[in-house]
C-alpha cells in the first residue's frame, strides 16, 4: 500500500459482524468542472468551518448530488480551479450515519455495519474501528477537523462508490458488501440451516437472526416462558436468559446487562438482533462480504485455539521450561478460570482449567473445561483435554465438542490445512443445582479434514461409536465451493457438499447418503436467482446422532429418531432491486421464494411454503418500509393438514434525535388470526463530559403495543454514567438506571432496572470487580470477582525468516 495511490483495503468489522468495503478509488482531478451550481452564499454565513479549511475560495456554492438514489442539494467550496470540497453532513444523514468532530479527528459511525471510521486532519490517516488503513492521497494537513471533505474522502468514510456523470452530478452508492441481499442464507458452523418459520432479515441497520434455528443446530436447549427466553449452552453448560420486554440478560441467574436494539425483537418467531443471539449462544455472527451468507461460528473460547501465529528462531528452541504468565478469575457465581502460559524447547503451551460453578457452588467445582494447548515451532498445533472442533473434523457425524485430542497443521507451500480430532464426545449436560450444570461425555468420535489453502475444497473422514457400543458409523465427506465475485452477470457461485455413511447397529448394516447443492445466478445487475436442494438419507435424518439428542440420550436410535425417514428440502428464490426513482419511492427491491420439504417415515410430513417481500424508501419522508407475506401448508402422512399465512409490515426512520420504528403482524393458523402492532421511539442519548474522562448520558423512549385483546403503552428513560478517572486511576464506576412507566390509567406502574459495575486495581496485575443489580422492587443481586494476571517472563518475540524471505536486494524508492 502506498500513499501515491488510492487506499485499497477490505476490513472486517468485529462489532456487528458485517463487512467494510474496499476503500474508494481516487477521484480524478479536474473532473469537477460543470457541476450544476444553484446559489452562492457568502463565506461568513457558512459558520466557522472556513477556519479549518485554509486556502478556500471566498464563496459557498450549492450543488446537486445523488446519495443512494436520492437527490440532495449540498454546500460546496472550491479549493482551487480543480478541487471541490463538499459539506458532508447531508450525505451522512442520508446514510443514517453519525458524525462527530474532536480536535483534528473526524469520526463517522456507519449504520450499515457499526464500523467507526475516522479521518485525522493532521496527517490524513484513515482508521476503521481503530485499525490504520493508510493516508488519503494528496491530503493537505489542517489544524482542525471539519465536515468539508473531498468526494474521495466521503467515499472512504461512508463505504460508498463515488462517480461523476456526464452532467457533472456526483453519485454516491453504497458498496454491495454493505447492502444485504434480499435472501439471507444462514450457516451454523459451516452447515446451512433452513427455518421457513423465521428467516433472517434486516430492519434498518439491525440484522435479525432466528434464535431457535441457531440453538437447535448447536445442540443447545431452549425454553420459553412468556417473555423470558432461556438457553442452556451445551458447550459450557451455562444458562443464559433474555427478557424480551426489557432486554435484560442474566448468566447463571446473575443479571449482566441489557442487550441493544431489543425493540426490534419479533417475539412470535424469536427473531432477535444478532448481538442478542451471539450472547445467548456463545457465537460470532458475520455477514460474508459480497454475498447473502450469514455465518454463525462458535466463539474462540468455545471453539478451541487458533493456528500458530509466531515462528521463532532456532536458538529459542533450546530453552528449558519457562513460565510466561498466569491469568485467573475467581467469582462467587463462577466459573473459576485459570490459564497458564509457558514454553519448553520447541513448544509454547497453554494450560486452561475452568469449573462449572463459582465459589458459591464449592461442592460443584468439578472441571467444566480442562485443556492443554500446544503450539510447536515446527508449525503444528495440538491439544489434549476439552476441545471444540472448528475445522469441521467431526461434521460428518454432527459433533463439535469432545474430551480428547486434536492436531492441525497448515502447509506453508500452498496453505493446505490438515485437522484431526478424536475423543469422547459431549452427549448432554447434568443439572446439579439451580444455576450449575455439568457436561456429560460418552462414546467415541474421531475424524480428519483436509482443507485447501483457499478454503474452496474439503475432504474428510469421521467415525463414531455410541457409549453402549451398540451403534457405530463411518462417514466420508466432500465439499466444493466456487465463487465468482468479479462477474457482473451469470453464475455467481456454487456450493456442493456430500456425505457417504456406513452405519452398523441393532437395525443392521446400512449405507446412506447426505447431499446439499446451492447455486446463485445473476441475470442482470437488478435481478438475481438462488436455488438450494438438500437430501438427508434416513440414517442421517435421525436427530439423535452420536450422544443422542443433546439431552442425554446415549444412542443413535433415540426416541426422537423413531419413525423418521429420509428428508428432502428444495428452495428457489428471486430478487429484484431497482436503481430508479418510482415517484416518491426510491431504493425499491422485491423478492419471492418457494420451498418444498418432505420427510418420510411413520412420523413424516410434507410441507409447501412461499413468500414475497417488498422494500422501499419514501424519500420525502425518509422512511424505510418492508412488507413480508408468507404462506405455508403442511400435511402429515396420516392426512392431517395445517395451513398458515401471515403478513408483516415494518417502517423505520432515523432522525437527528433518534429512531422510530413500527411493526404490524397478522398470522392466521387454521382459520385463527392473531394480530399485533408494536411501535417504538428511541431518542439518542444526550452525553455530557464532566472532566477526567467522566461522562453522563440520558435518553428517553416510548413504545405502544396493540393486540385485539389489549393496548399497552409505556414510557421509558435511561440514565448512564461512567466515572472515568474522577476517583483516581485505580477505581472506575459505571452505572445505569432505566425507568419504564406504563400509561394504562387503570394499571399505572413504574418499573426500574438499576445496575452498578465497579472495578478497582489492587495492583498492576490484580483487579477486584463488583456487579450490583436492583429492580427497586425487592429483587436485587450482588456478585464479586477477582481477576489477575501474573507475568513471569515475556513471551517469545523472535521470528524465524522463511526461505527466500528477509533479505532486501536492489534499489528501494520511497514514493
Amino acid at each position: 500500500m502506498t500513499c501515491s495511490t488510492a487506499i485499497r483495503a477490505v476490513v472486517l468489522a468485529t462489532v456487528t459482524g458485517l463487512c467494510l468495503p474496499a476503500l474508494a478509488e481516487d477521484v480524478p482531478a479536474g473532473t469537477e468542472a460543470g457541476v450544476p451550481v444553484r446559489t452562492t452564499v457568502p463565506a461568513e454565513r457558512a459558520g466557522t468551518d472556513s477556519e479549518a479549511v485554509p486556502g478556500i475560495a471566498l464563496g459557498v456554492e450549492h450543488l446537486d448530488i445523488i446519495v443512494e438514489s436520492e437527490l440532495l442539494s449540498v454546500r460546496s467550496r472550491r479549493t482551487d480551479p480543480d478541487g471541490v470540497l463538499i459539506e458532508a453532513s447531508a450525505v451522512f444523514a442520508r446514510l443514517n450515519g453519525k458524525a462527530s468532530v474532536e480536535g483534528t479527528v473526524l469520526s463517522y459511525e456507519r449504520s450499515q455495519d457499526g464500523a467507526v471510521m475516522t479521518l485525522d486532519f493532521a496527517d490524513g490517516q484513515v482508521r476503521a474501528s481503530g485499525l490504520v488503513l493508510g493516508a488519503l492521497p494528496d491530503f493537505a494537513p489542517k489544524s482542525a477537523a471539519s465536515l468539508w471533505l473531498s468526494a474521495n474522502a466521503i467515499s472512504v468514510l461512508t463505504g460508498t462508490v463515488a462517480a461523476q456523470g456526464e452532467d457533472g452530478i456526483w453519485t454516491f452508492t453504497l458498496d454491495d458488501r454493505l447492502r444485504p441481499q434480499f435472501d439471507l442464507d444462514l450457516y451454523v458452523n459451516g452447515k446451512q440451516v433452513d427455518d421457513f418459520r423465521a428467516e433472517p432479515r434486516t430492519i434498518g441497520p439491525v440484522l435479525l437472526v432466528p434464535l431457535e434455528a441457531v440453538v437447535r443446530e448447536l445442540g443447545h436447549a431452549l425454553e420459553r416462558e412468556g417473555n423470558i427466553v432461556s438457553v442452556r449452552r451445551i458447550q459450557d453448560a451455562a444458562r443464559l436468559t433474555l427478557d424480551l420486554s426489557t432486554g435484560l440478560v442474566t448468566v447463571n441467574g446473575t443479571p449482566r446487562g441489557v442487550t441493544p436494539n431489543i425493540a426490534y425483537v419479533d417475539p412470535a418467531s424469536l427473531l432477535l438482533p444478532f448481538t442478542a443471539v451471539e450472547t445467548l449462544t456463545g457465537t460470532h455472527i458475520t455477514l460474508a462480504p459480497g454475498s447473502n451468507r450469514i455465518d454463525v461460528v462458535l466463539d474462540d473460547r468455545l471453539a478451541g485455539g487458533a493456528l500458530p501465529g509466531e515462528r521463532v528462531v532456532d536458538e529459542a528452541a533450546a530453552t528449558g521450561f519457562t513460565p510466561e504468565s498466569l491469568e485467573f478469575q475467581v467469582s462467587d457465581r463462577g466459573p473459576a478460570i485459570a490459564s497458564f502460559d509457558s514454553r519448553f524447547r520447541d513448544y509454547n503451551t497453554t494450560l486452561r482449567y475452568e469449573t462449572v460453578g463459582g465459589v458459591a457452588s464449592v461442592p460443584e467445582l468439578a472441571p467444566g473445561w480442562v485443556s492443554l494447548d500446544v503450539r510447536s515451532l515446527g508449525g503444528w498445533v495440538g491439544s489434549a483435554g476439552d476441545a471444540s472442533t472448528r475445522f469441521r473434523e467431526l461434521s460428518g457425524i454432527d459433533q463439535t465438542r469432545i474430551r480428547g485430542a486434536t492436531y492441525r497443521r497448515q502447509s506453508e507451500a500452498d496453505g493446505t490445512l490438515l485437522a484431526v480430532a478424536a475423543g469422547v464426545p459431549l452427549s448432554g449436560s447434568q443439572v446439579v443445582s439451580a444455576n450449575v450444570a455439568r457436561p456429560v461425555f460418552s462414546g467415541f468420535a474421531g475424524g480428519a479434514r483436509l482443507i485447501s489453502g483457499d478454503g474452496t475444497r474439503e475432504i474428510g473422514l469421521s467415525g463414531a461409536l455410541a457409549g453402549d457400543g451398540g451403534d457405530s458409523r463411518a462417514v466420508f465427506s466432500l465439499q466444493r465451493e466456487v465463487d465468482r465475485p468479479g462477474s457482473e452477470t451469470g453464475l455467481k457461485g456454487v456450493f456442493l457438499s456430500g456425505d457417504l455413511g456406513l452405519f452398523d447397529g441393532p437395525r443392521g448394516t446400512d449405507v446412506d447418503v447426505r447431499a446439499r447443492a446451492q447455486a446463485r445466478y445473476k441475470l442482470s445487475e437488478e435481478i438475481g436467482f438462488n436455488a438450494t436442494a438438500s437430501y438427508d438419507g434416513e440414517r442421517f435424518s435421525q436427530p439423535g446422532g452420536l450422544g443422542g439428542d443433546g439431552a442425554g440420550v446415549p444412542d443413535f436410535e433415540g426416541v426422537l429418531g423413531d419413525g423418521l425417514g429420509a428428508r428432502f428440502v428444495g428452495t428457489v428464490s428471486a430478487d429484484w432491486r431497482s436503481f430508479r426513482h418510482w415517484g416518491p419511492v426510491s431504493g425499491v427491491s422485491a423478492g419471492a421464494r418457494a420451498a418444498y420439504a418432505r420427510t418420510g417415515g411413520e412420523r413424516g410430513s410434507e410441507a409447501i411454503a412461499g413468500g414475497a417481500s417488498v422494500r422501499g424508501r419514501v424519500a420525502s419522508l425518509g422512511v424505510d418500509v418492508t412488507v413480508d407475506a408468507d404462506l405455508s401448508r403442511q400435511t402429515g402422512l396420516a392426512g392431517e393438514t395445517t395451513t398458515a399465512n401471515g403478513i408483516n409490515v415494518r417502517a423505520f426512520k432515523r432522525f437527528a434525535w433518534g429512531t422510530a420504528q413500527a411493526t404490524y403482524t397478522a398470522v392466521t393458523t387454521d382459520g385463527v388470526t392473531g394480530q399485533r402492532f408494536v411501535s417504538n421511539v428511541q431518542a439518542s442519548p444526550i452525553r455530557r463530559n464532566l472532566g477526567r474522562g467522566a461522562t453522563v448520558a440520558a435518553g428517553p423512549s416510548a413504545s405502544v403495543v396493540w393486540t385485539p385483546d389489549e393496548v399497552f403503552a409505556r414510557l421509558g428513560a435511561t440514565l448512564s454514567a461512567n466515572s472515568g478517572q474522577a476517583f483516581g486511576t485505580r477505581l472506575n464506576v459505571q452505572g445505569q438506571v432505566s425507568a419504564l412507566q406504563s400509561v394504562d390509567p387503570e394499571d399505572s406502574r413504574t418499573g426500574f432496572l438499576a445496575g452498578v459495575f465497579a472495578s478497582y486495581d489492587l495492583t498492576r496485575s490484580l483487579r477486584l470487580e463488583a456487579n450490583y443489580f436492583d429492580d427497586l422492587q425487592g429483587v436485587r443481586d450482588v456478585s464479586v470477582a477477582l481477576r489477575g494476571r501474573i507475568t513471569f517472563n515475556d513471551p517469545r518475540k523472535h521470528t524465524r525468516p522463511r526461505d527466500g524471505l528477509g533479505i532486501l536486494q536492489g534499489k528501494v524508492f520511497l514514493d
